[in-house]
C-alpha cells in the first residue's frame, strides 16, 4: 500500500527539539522551574518557556505548561523554620540540593516517627505555619528526598497526614530512600472540625534522609516545585498560542 508523502506543515515535537516553533507565542508572568538533562532544577524568568526531563532518567519531556499554583508553604527550603519533636533533629545545610545548592536539610530519626512537617491548624486554633486552608477541599504535599549516605539506601520513610490525637485522616505513603533525589508526594482532603494536623515523616530509629523542596498546594496532583522563604508563592498559568493561519 502506497502512503502519502507530503509532510506536514505544522510539526511541533517539543521533546525531540526542545525549542520553541517561531510561530507561537508564549508567556508565564513569574518565575518557573524544570528539571534538566542532567537531572539539576533550573529556574526559567519569566515569560520564558520551560523543556522538562525527568528528575531519574533524563528522557526529554518536552514543552511543559501548567496551570497556576501556590506553594502555601511560606518555608519551601528551610527545614528549620518547620517543628519537630523529641523523635528526632532537622540539620539544616546538610546536603547537596537538586538545584547544585547545598540548602538540603537532614532528617535524623531517634523513633519510628518523627513529626517535621508544617502544622496545618484547624478550627480550634494552635500555631501554624499554613494558613487559610480550607476544609473539604483538597491539597497535596510534596517534598524531594534521598537517602544521606550509602548506608541508608533502601530504608523505608513515610508521608501522611496526622491528627494530633492520633488519629490518621488522609491518604499516607511509604517509600524506600535511593541515592537519588526523587520527588515523593500525598494528597489529603482536609476535614472539618479538627484541632490539628502535623504533616508527618516517619522512618526507621536510627535512619536519615536528606529533604529539599517542601510544598504544599492546592489540588490533586503535584505541579513544578514553587520556592518559597517567608510567604505564599504563586506560580502563573503559561499560556503558549498561535495566532493567524
Amino acid at each position: 500500500q502506497e502512503y502519502p508523502s507530503i509532510r506536514p506543515t505544522l510539526d511541533l515535537n517539543f521533546a525531540a527539539t526542545k525549542s520553541l516553533d517561531r510561530r507561537i507565542t508564549f508567556t508565564r508572568d513569574s518565575l518557573g522551574t524544570y528539571t534538566d538533562d542532567m537531572g539539576i532544577l533550573k529556574y526559567a524568568p519569566n515569560n520564558t518557556p520551560r523543556f522538562d526531563h525527568d528528575l531519574t532518567t533524563g528522557e526529554s519531556l518536552g514543552l511543559l505548561i501548567e496551570e497556576s499554583r501556590s506553594n502555601i508553604l511560606p518555608y519551601s527550603e528551610d527545614e528549620g523554620n518547620w517543628t519537630g519533636n523529641s523523635a528526632g533533629t532537622i540539620t539544616t545545610n546538610s546536603g547537596i540540593a537538586p538545584d547544585g545548592t547545598n540548602t538540603a536539610s537532614k532528617i535524623s530519626t531517634t523513633s519510628t516517627d518523627l513529626d517535621v512537617g508544617p502544622i496545618i491548624s484547624g478550627t480550634t486554633g494552635g500555631n501554624s505555619y499554613l494558613s487559610g486552608l480550607s476544609s473539604g477541599s483538597t491539597y497535596t504535599y510534596s517534598a524531594f528526598f534521598k537517602a544521606s549516605t550509602n548506608a541508608q539506601v533502601g530504608n523505608n520513610f513515610m508521608i501522611r497526614m496526622k491528627r494530633v490525637s492520633g488519629d490518621l485522616v488522609a491518604e499516607s505513603t511509604t517509600f524506600a530512600l535511593t541515592s537519588e533525589w526523587v520527588r515523593q508526594s500525598v494528597t489529603f482532603t482536609l476535614p472539618a472540625n479538627v484541632d490539628r494536623i502535623w504533616t508527618y515523616v516517619g522512618g526507621v530509629v536510627g535512619s536519615e534522609a536528606l529533604v529539599w523542596g517542601a510544598q504544599v498546594e492546592l489540588g490533586s496532583f503535584p505541579t513544578s516545585y514553587i520556592p518559597t522563604s517567608g510567604s505564599t508563592v504563586t506560580r502563573a498559568v503559561d499560556t503558549a498560542t498561535i495566532k493567524g493561519t
